[in-house]
């Protein structure tokens, strides 16, 4: 049975993917601060945490070194404008989006490219144009961009792809809810909430994606909201 790690699954799109994938008789390792609601394989992670990542780190090179895709699925976001921005908040984002992420697949670089593991990066939309509601959120995403490019180059000469996937808005719980991103923009502007990107064929999409041959590099995909 092949192993995949999924960042953050938790919730929302990384929920559907770990079921997808789960369905599809993968081995899935869940890596998340938060227990599943559902029967498999577990670290609890907290990716703003350097001593949780290291020990996320010791456990998969125990129990799952042969794993063959890590899937990023761990972003977090605040709805603040650029007058208005907390410190505390910048720093998680950075954190979470960039930095902790990164040192997760640096530390793993090695089995990484023993295992000819393929890496994809759940990306956005957002990191395309500016946005006056995310804007710290859409600057790491726009960073992200790099480190996914110096990613691929680091594993040019081996089989591993590194595939990048921009969604539009999801019709996740993360979007829809009172409380949550696109219902608080909505309330805050003359925009109203309108057609949403379903979770769960998304992650059929990606599933597709890495049972093509290993030859082959979807190396990066858009998909907008009709």
């Amino acid at each position: 049975m092949k192993k995949i790690i999924i960042t953050w699954a938790s919730n929302w799109l990384g929920f559907e993917l770990a079921k997808v994938f789960q369905e599809n008789w993968y081995d899935v390792i869940w890596l998340s601060r938060t227990k599943p609601s559902i029967e498999i394989s577990y670290i609890e992670t907290d990716l703003t945490n350097k001593e949780s990542i290291e020990n996320t780190i010791t456990l998969i090179k125990k129990d799952y070194s042969d794993f063959s895709c890590i899937i990023c699925c761990a972003w977090i976001w605040y709805i603040e404008k650029l007058n208005d921005t907390d410190f505390d908040h910048t720093d998680e984002v950075f954190k979470v989006n960039i930095v902790w992420q990164n040192q997760l697949l640096s530390w793993l670089s090695k089995p990484i490219k023993e295992n000819n593991s393929d890496l994809i990066f759940i990306w956005a939309t957002i990191g395309y144009k500016w946005n006056e509601f995310m804007p710290m959120y859409s600057v790491t995403k726009w960073w992200l961009r790099w480190l996914i490019e110096n990613w691929r180059l680091e594993l040019k000469n081996t089989l591993c792809r590194v595939i990048w996937v921009h969604p539009g808005w999801l019709n996740t719980d993360s979007n829809i809810w009172d409380n949550w991103r696109e219902t608080i923009i909505s309330n805050l502007t003359w925009k109203k909430i309108w057609s949403l990107l379903d979770a769960k064929a998304l992650s059929n999409l990606i599933l597709s994606f890495i049972n093509l041959p290993k030859n082959m590099e979807i190396s990066e995909v858009i998909i907008n909201r009709k």
